[in-house]
């Protein structure tokens, strides 16, 4: 499956690499990165950069974690065009380009923090035993190699049990994300699972979580010191640098990670 993504997502490029005091014509893999422009209601939003994959499932979560939609019931329609526009229409417009929003201008992380928004913690029943926390870990990993992927792609993948969990990918780690925020949308699913990632764990992805009710978010890198924050307050159990023989638990305020067998 890992082979047959990547096929998708990586063409070949013709270059030049020098070795041993010489150039030679090369077929070197990069990503295969698109422009998407959003229009909302017929106005355009912005344009984000994504691979071409679960392209629609991003737009749902994009528009979940800028608060411009609460609910799929919110979306009257979506359609991909050939031409990488996504043209969404909106029952209630009224939280898009307000006076209320600061849009950031990085090209693919748009968001938009609205005024007075309320954030709650995150209340889930989900819990791991420690040593089963391992084995999920070295399970998605020797299926999906997820600290060997291919330079130039970040992913994440969110686990539910050994039979129900997605794998999604972009060039930036927020818009695979997204991705999975979008893709339990459209499916109408809850978020009682684990997300897994290899990147650095920021204040900007918990809120993402925190917004989403993600509980448990597990990295093999380290995590900042407000994700450690937002993640005490708002009860996201937060993991990182693990490997397979170990983890750190920076944050558990509730104990959903159990020792013992």
């Amino acid at each position: 499956m890992q082979k047959e993504l990547l096929k998708k997502l990586i063409k070949n490029h013709r270059a030049y690499k020098y070795c041993d005091g010489e150039f030679i014509v090369d077929n070197i893999p990069i990503v295969a990165e698109r422009v998407y422009k959003i229009f909302i209601n017929g106005e355009k939003l912005t344009s984000v950069m994504l691979l071409p994959f679960y392209e629609t499932e991003f737009i749902y979560g994009f528009l979940f974690t800028s608060s411009l939609i609460n609910s799929v019931d919110d979306i009257v329609s979506c359609r991909l065009c050939d031409n990488s526009n996504f043209h969404i229409y909106l029952r209630n417009n009224k939280n898009v380009i307000t006076s209320d929003s600061v849009l950031d201008n990085r090209y693919s992380k748009n968001k938009y923090f609205i005024r007075g928004e309320k954030l709650l913690p995150v209340n889930s029943n989900i819990s791991v035993r420690a040593l089963e926390l391992l084995q999920i870990y070295q399970e998605i990993n020797n299926e999906y190699k997820i600290n060997n992927l291919n330079k130039g792609i970040d992913g994440c993948i969110f686990y539910k049990s050994n039979d129900n969990f997605i794998t999604c990918v972009d060039t930036d780690w927020d818009n695979a994300l997204n991705k999975i925020i979008g893709y339990n949308i459209f499916n109408n699913l809850n978020y009682d699972g684990i997300i897994f990632t290899t990147v650095k764990i920021t204040g900007e992805i918990i809120h993402k979580c925190i917004k989403a009710k993600l509980p448990l978010v597990v990295t093999t890198s380290t995590v900042s010191s407000m994700a450690i924050e937002l993640s005490s307050k708002f009860n996201i159990t937060l993991v990182g640098l693990i490997s397979d023989d170990t983890f750190i638990v920076f944050v558990d305020k509730i104990k959903r990670i159990i020792n013992g067998i």
